[in-house]
């Protein structure tokens, strides 16, 4: 490696012209912060982060950018219909300027843009890889996509074969990227991710719980609830089991208005009386998770599952598919159910609903298994992967 005191790292802004809230932004600030601060006396080594010129719609970069002045040419705007195709555009004209005029080392893509863009010789490429849920449910995004669903998956692997990096989120998909498009893991880390939620409020689970509004107790989802999501057979789950359907209420959380689909079918289990539909932003969901009875998640497929996390940090008992991702995450601290079974979800809910012993065990098994993610561990493992690069 060459001697190089600091080292500059671009960030673009496309995730953050695209989502309000979301993981992948979530992920990118805290990396954005961490590494903006990480120095490597060993090395002799520090970063300098780099984010152009932009126009943006996300809450995250919003609040950093307020707080640090070399931000303050990323813009935040109101997300208005229709505005994303113009929000891009200009960030596009942007970037090519901030890149022809300054120096910078490193370019860290923060959503599959890179191959579109003329990076300088001599800069060193990195990608996220988060998930392949486009690849192995394509059928489904294929037809709700429509011509352009070749194209993004295309330029997804381009950009992923031109990096000379590669950071997977989780060893799922770290398998996933390997099995798939057939790359060797000489160039990828594996950087897990982590929860932010409590690190914003400074008050103990114990006094957030107290401050819960009382009523039925409810088992939480949180999220979006498209085909992938499974969120359906959690729905079932709830429907087809009278116990759970007499005792508990089921609170979703953010993922917009209900669907059609979905109305008619809690309408069709009799779930209308069970159904509390939240929305709002962190504060709101912390109330969510600390009020919550159980967790589930029921995904037949994520990246990684941030909100699994979520949970840990509120001692939420946690229901969760069984795929590799969430073995990989959850460890020992969830109850899995098969994903494609409602009468198993519900089982598992029941198990854990019913048993005083069991939440114990779980808790003091997730107290155990969160001590392995946080965001210094995520920052300190990607610091260590563009060290390679120098």
């Amino acid at each position: 490696m060459k001697d190089h005191s600091e080292m500059s790292v671009l960030y673009d802004a496309s995730i953050f012209a695209s989502q309000k809230f979301g993981g992948i932004s979530r992920y990118f600030v805290e990396l954005i912060k961490g590494i903006d601060s990480a120095q490597f006396k060993d090395n002799d080594c520090s970063f300098s982060v780099r984010l152009p010129p932009s126009v943006h719609i996300n809450h995250y970069l919003k609040d950093i950018a307020s707080q640090q002045s070399k931000f303050s040419k990323c813009v935040h705007v109101p997300p208005f219909r229709n505005t994303g195709v113009i929000r891009h555009a200009v960030n596009d004209a942007l970037l090519g300027r901030f890149l022809k005029k300054t120096k910078i080392d490193i370019y860290h893509d923060t959503f599959y843009q890179m191959c579109r863009y003329k990076i300088p010789h001599g800069v060193k490429k990195c990608v996220t890889v988060y998930d392949f849920i486009h690849e192995l449910f394509s059928d489904s995004w294929r037809n709700s996509k429509g011509d352009g669903f070749a194209d993004s998956i295309k330029q997804k692997h381009q950009c992923i074969r031109e990096a000379d990096l590669l950071f997977c989120i989780s060893d799922s998909t770290k398998s996933d990227l390997m099995n798939i498009l057939g790359l060797s893991e000489d160039r990828i880390v594996v950087t897990h991710l982590a929860s932010s939620l409590m690190s914003n409020f400074d008050l103990p689970i114990n006094k957030v719980k107290q401050d819960v509004p009382q009523g039925r107790p409810y088992v939480l989802f949180v999220g979006q609830r498209g085909w992938y999501k499974n969120f359906m057979t959690l729905l079932n789950a709830f429907g087809l089991n009278a116990q759970l359907k007499l005792n508990f209420d089921l609170m979703v959380f953010g993922g917009g208005s209900f669907t059609t689909d979905e109305s008619n079918e809690i309408s069709r289990l009799g779930l209308t009386e069970n159904i509390r539909l939240r929305t709002g932003g962190d504060h709101e969901l912390i109330q969510a998770y600390a009020g919550a009875s159980v967790f589930c998640f029921p995904s037949k497929y994520e990246g990684f599952g941030i909100p699994l996390l979520e949970a840990f940090d509120f001692d939420v008992p946690s229901v969760v598919a069984d795929i590799p991702v969430f073995r990989e995450v959850a460890g020992s601290a969830a109850v899995f159910f098969d994903k494609d079974s409602p009468e198993d979800c519900a089982n598992a809910l029941l198990r854990i609903l019913g048993s005083v012993s069991l939440q114990s065990e779980l808790k003091n098994s997730m107290r155990n298994q969160r001590q392995k993610y946080s965001w210094g561990k995520t920052t300190e493992l990607t610091s260590h992967g563009y060290l390679r690069l120098i």
